[in-house]
């Protein structure tokens, strides 16, 4: 019986050994008195808080004990010829051997919390277990995403694989939850800064060195024109203001929860983004790059809606758009959202028709057409200005930062147009040069207003 209780909800009891917390206290609130040596034992029991099952490690017990034992066992149930679920077609005996050593080792990670009650003296406790399981599970997804995607084996089943990929990317974002607990927004938050920051300097510097073919491992895109590479830059300056400044403003402050939510619409976005170039992109798509995107991208999702669900973020803080049209930050960013929004559509259905060579308008932005890298960033730039403009009025942002933040992408977008227009033939002078000079305008009324002396905050 005690070694079923480890697969309850309840807390397990371990002995005095056992604790990796402090020492045990006994289930009276004493401790219990020393005996002599002839006297009987006292038996005393001793709660362990970091030793209470719970659902996430009752399942990862089942789930890695069951490949365990089968793996051990008999591997060849995992072969095509004895199941019709499997993930190879064939298993040779050298892969049974390598299989076997593997459920060796599964199946000592998965006996480890119960080597108190399997043979006395202390054990690993629940907590530690999960802590285990992460470090497993990060490991067996980055190892799923390289031979399902990457580099597919000859004798895996594909479909099977990829349904094993993402089922592991649920299982990480699980592993995540269950062992940060109430620091769960901070880490989510750090991530996606990381992960963006990166992508947005990346971008901003060299898009075609740093995610085209060639040097780097990480290839999204197979064909770079002019426009995609202006595109591409545009994409990391607005990453840049959206996630790397926006974390040195909101991180830490009262709105925090509001940037985390932010990071939440952002990432399931980007997710059906991702989706389009993963299984329905064209000849310049690395669709096996894009493939391990989706997957990461999976975790990042799940774990943000867990977020917001358990109420982290706090609520929502929905606020009417008109302002008091004083000229003040409110006014600014209301003209911001008026003015970004039409370029969200856009880009979100046919920007070609409104932007290209051949647009309605007869005044193109563009003297070519937007190919499918330029088109891809396009729609993901168009997305990141989108959560910026939105953050005072769906995130509860504060209306200064948000101001700060758009005011750093205009002075960034005017030296990516002066040095388009200079350096690149794709666009229309007639109608970009004044655009420039809007930006500029923009800039200069957003520095006035974020100056201390207008805003009530130091600058930075």
């Amino acid at each position: 019986m005690g070694f079923l209780s480890k697969l309850s909800m309840k807390p397990s009891q371990k002995l005095a050994a056992a604790a990796p917390s402090g020492p045990k206290v006994a289930s009276t609130g004493t401790q219990a008195l020393p005996t002599s040596s002839t006297a009987a034992p006292v038996v005393e029991s001793f709660s362990e808080p970091d030793d209470e099952p719970t659902v996430f490690t009752t399942f990862m017990v089942a789930y890695l004990g069951f490949f365990g034992v089968t793996l051990l066992v008999y591997p060849y149930m995992f072969s095509a010829t004895w199941n019709p679920m499997a993930y190879w077609t064939s298993i040779s005996d050298e892969l049974a051997f390598a299989f076997r050593m593997a459920g060796t080792g599964f199946l000592t990670l998965t006996l480890g919390p119960f080597l108190d009650e399997m043979f006395g003296g202390p054990g690993v406790v629940m907590k530690a277990f999960a802590r285990q399981m992460l470090i497993v599970n990060v490991c067996v997804v980055l190892i799923f995403m390289y031979y399902t995607f990457y580099a597919p084996l000859e004798n895996a089943v594909p479909l099977i694989w990829s349904g094993q990929t993402t089922f592991q990317a649920f299982l990480v974002a699980w592993n995540v939850i269950e062992v940060t607990g109430a620091g769960l927004r901070d880490y989510y938050v750090l991530f996606n800064t990381f992960l963006y920051g990166f992508y947005a300097l990346g971008l901003v510097a060299a898009p075609a060195l740093f995610f085209g073919p060639g040097l780097s491992p990480f290839v999204y895109w197979n064909t770079w024109t002019e426009l995609g590479l202006l595109c591409g830059r545009s994409l990391g300056i607005g990453l840049f203001c959206a996630v790397v400044a926006g974390y040195a403003f909101y991180a830490g402050y009262v709105s925090g929860g509001g940037f985390a939510k932010m990071f939440v619409v952002f990432n399931i976005i980007n997710l059906g983004l991702f989706i389009g170039p993963a299984f329905y992109g064209g000849d310049s798509a690395n669709e096996s790059m894009w493939h391990i995107q989706v997957i990461m991208q999976v975790s990042l999702v799940f774990v943000g809606i867990y977020l917001d669900l358990a109420g982290y973020n706090g609520p929502w803080q929905l606020a009417s758009p008109l302002p008091k049209c004083a000229n003040d930050v409110t006014t600014f960013n209301f003209i911001n959202l008026i003015w970004y929004l039409p370029f969200a559509v856009a880009f979100f259905t046919d920007p070609n028709m409104i932007f290209g060579p051949s647009t309605f308008t007869g005044f193109p932005l563009f003297l070519v057409d937007l190919d499918e890298t330029s088109l891809w960033f396009g729609k993901a730039w168009a997305t990141a200005m989108t959560m910026v403009v939105l953050g005072p009025y769906l995130f509860g942002l504060s209306h200064v930062k948000v101001a700060k933040q758009l005011t750093l992408a205009y002075i960034a977008f005017v030296g990516l147009f002066a040095y388009g227009l200079t350096s690149y033939s794709v666009f229309n002078f007639i109608m970009v040069a004044p655009l420039t000079g809007v930006n500029f305008l923009f800039f200069l009324w957003g520095l006035y207003l974020v100056l201390p002396g207008q805003s009530g905050e130091a600058l930075l």
